[in-house]
């Protein structure tokens, strides 16, 4: 029952600040996020979703449920998923200049490749060009999860409350959701996240404001 009343009193503070802040966005507490992280944001073209564990609201007390929930607030006010998009983007482009520009300069010196050849490396030049794209495109937009910690430390108004919670969540994920070792391998290649000591870093100096 203290749980039930204890989700109820998180879901009515957030509907505040949705309303507050304007946004079209639903919280709510699964069992299990559709990302299989301990919270999530999904940012839809019409309405956003933010999906926490309800395994948190037993290891977390309600004001560090609250940073957590405004942390993946800030990502949708921010418009985060649409910059991450975009920083990937960047990261891509050079490529389809590199690409056209190679191409042009074979046929005007009258180079001849085999097809199996030339396909193989079409195929592994567009490869490594998504890989790239993605592992900088990430790197580079990492200030993101730095600007959202810095939204939750204004609502919250005290940086400890936040640093807390990332950390109880951080050992939560570590004990309660395994992580499948393809995700592992793709967060290596495409990190999302900047370290907890950096984020830390960030609250206490504010190396990144939230507006």
């Amino acid at each position: 029952m203290k749980t039930i009343a204890k989700e109820k009193r998180l879901l009515r503070f957030f509907a505040g600040i949705i309303k507050q802040e304007r946004l079209k966005v639903d919280v709510k507490f699964s069992v299990k996020t559709r990302m299989g992280l301990a919270a999530y944001v999904f940012e839809g073209f019409f309405r956003d979703h933010v999906e926490i564990s309800r395994g948190l609201l037993n290891e977390l007390t309600e004001r560090e449920v609250r940073a957590i929930g405004l942390h993946e607030i800030g990502h949708v006010k921010y418009n985060h998923y649409w910059k991450r998009l975009r920083g990937i983007l960047v990261s891509v482009a050079p490529f389809f200049i590199i690409l056209p520009a190679i191409v042009f300069i074979a046929s005007r010196l009258g180079w001849t490749v085999p097809s199996v050849v030339a396909n193989i490396g079409y195929f592994l030049f567009i490869a490594l060009t998504f890989i790239w794209g993605f592992h900088f495109g990430y790197k580079r937009t990492q200030w993101i999860e730095l600007q959202a910690d810095s939204y939750a430390k204004r609502k919250i108004g005290d940086f400890k409350v936040v640093i807390t919670a990332l950390r109880k969540m951080m050992d939560y994920q570590k004990k309660h959701i395994k992580r499948r070792n393809l995700w592992k391998i793709w967060n290596r290649l495409a990190p999302m996240h900047p370290t907890l000591e950096y984020r830390i870093k960030n609250l206490k100096e504010d190396l990144v404001l939230a507006p």
